[in-house]
């Protein structure tokens, strides 16, 4: 099993002054995930049926870990809705 891949990176914005804050967003991707196309009928009363189709894709489970600065004024926040989402503010 290959590790994930970060697809997305990003810090807004990318430049803070002391007192500041900004929002880090980190998406992986399971490079060993597999897609999956899943169909459905629908028919009317006079015998038409049309079909339609989705793509699943079917992956492992990713964690994020903690983020971490080695200056003590960063803190951080992870959101507690989106781990993908971090939230960092740099004190005064």
């Amino acid at each position: 099993m290959a590790a994930p891949v970060i697809t997305q990176n990003t810090l807004t914005p990318g430049t803070v002054q002391p007192g500041g804050s900004s929002e880090w967003r980190t998406i992986a991707q399971d490079p060993d995930s597999q897609t999956e196309t899943i169909r459905r009928t629908v028919t009317d009363s006079q015998g038409n049926v049309t079909t339609f189709e989705s793509q699943l894709i079917v992956s492992d489970p990713l964690t994020y870990g903690p983020p971490s600065c080695d200056d003590p004024r960063v803190s951080f926040v992870v959101d507690s809705n989106d781990p993908t989402l971090v939230h960092v503010s740099v004190a005064s």
